[in-house]
């Protein structure tokens, strides 16, 4: 299972846990599809991908101090996987899903928040004013922390374009005139970063 970012403050844990609660339905939305799409699809790798896969798994191995008839068997057991791909359980698919739809929701809601500290950072005082958030509730950032913020969705599930959009969705869902979740507030707050 996925593990906070430990940049948070531990007074915030609770507000951390809750903005990812709410954000979890509606990452599942976007992910649940592409999580059972992929699942359905297990083929076999290719040479390849064994190749590179087992090179890889061996090295780990080796650094890791495994013994070597051990190191051999899962070798093999894994090349065996790999030629010939178990289908998961509903039990296994459910349990991946739920796992990849925290992992997302953590990449967003982590990287929605660093958003806000590097631009009070930019700032200078520690603060970012409400009324320049966009309609994703971004505070406004510098080309380079744009282009940071998009690039940490690269190797994620969704992609920048479709965080927005459930950042967007989140907004929509708030009490009219809100401009984040009050969890939001709390934790930039416990954290140095006043959004006034």
């Amino acid at each position: 299972m996925a593990e906070k970012e430990d940049f948070m403050s531990e007074p915030g844990s609770q507000q951390l846990d809750d903005l990812i609660a709410l954000f979890q339905p509606l990452v599942d939305a976007a992910v649940r599809p592409l999580v059972l799409r992929q699942a359905a699809a297990t083929q076999p790798a290719t040479d390849e991908e064994i190749k590179q896969v087992l090179e890889l798994f061996e090295q780990m191995g080796l650094a890791q101090g495994a013994d070597p008839a051990e190191l051999k068997k899962a070798l093999a057991d894994a090349e065996r996987e790999l030629r010939h791909p178990t289908p998961l359980t509903p039990e296994e698919t459910e349990d991946l899903v739920e796992e990849m739809v925290l992992n997302t929701a953590l990449t967003l809601v982590s990287n929605w928040l660093n958003a806000f500290f590097a631009a009070a950072d930019a700032g200078g005082q520690g603060t970012v004013e409400a009324k320049t958030l966009d309609d994703a509730m971004l505070p406004p950032l510098d080309q380079l922390w744009m282009d940071d913020f998009d690039s940490a969705f690269d190797g994620c599930l969704i992609g920048a374009a479709q965080a927005k959009d459930v950042l967007r969705q989140v907004k929509r869902a708030l009490p009219a005139g809100q401009m984040l979740p009050d969890d939001a507030v709390t934790l930039l707050s416990l954290n140095g970063v006043f959004v006034i």
